[in-house]
């Protein structure tokens, strides 16, 4: 039941702005994962597969945007992280039993993260 109410605060993720800036979007992200702590409270809800999987890719997603202070980091990019977030939520919003699609979903974004990692520190140097 727990699985099922964290899962649902996907559903905020679901009508994201294209306009939305980089800023915005990362305290957005900040305060669902949040929520996603408190809602599961438990440490065996904590610790369930699609929770984890659901938060790991609200981590990711703050990772890649955290490289907005880099030059690397464009409407592209960010528009690639709304996209993801918003498939996210489709996926964890109906998951129940299985929500193996998610770890697909944070493999992608990943390499998101990997990809403008390496663009930036080439910008560094």
């Amino acid at each position: 039941m727990v699985k099922a109410k964290t899962l649902t605060l996907s559903k905020y993720l679901m009508n994201l702005s294209d306009n939305i800036d980089a800023r915005r979007l990362k305290e957005l992200i900040g305060s669902l994962l949040n929520l996603t702590y408190i809602v599961a409270d438990d440490e065996s809800e904590l610790n369930d597969e699609g929770v984890n999987d659901f938060q790991y890719i609200l981590h990711l997603a703050l990772a890649v945007l955290r490289l907005a202070e880099e030059p690397c980091l464009t409407s592209d990019c960010i528009n690639k992280v709304i996209n993801v977030l918003r498939r996210t939520s489709e996926v964890a919003y109906g998951c129940v039993n299985d929500c193996g699609e998610l770890k697909v979903i944070a493999e992608e974004l990943r390499s998101l993260y990997n990809h403008e990692l390496s663009y930036s520190s080439y910008w560094r140097f």
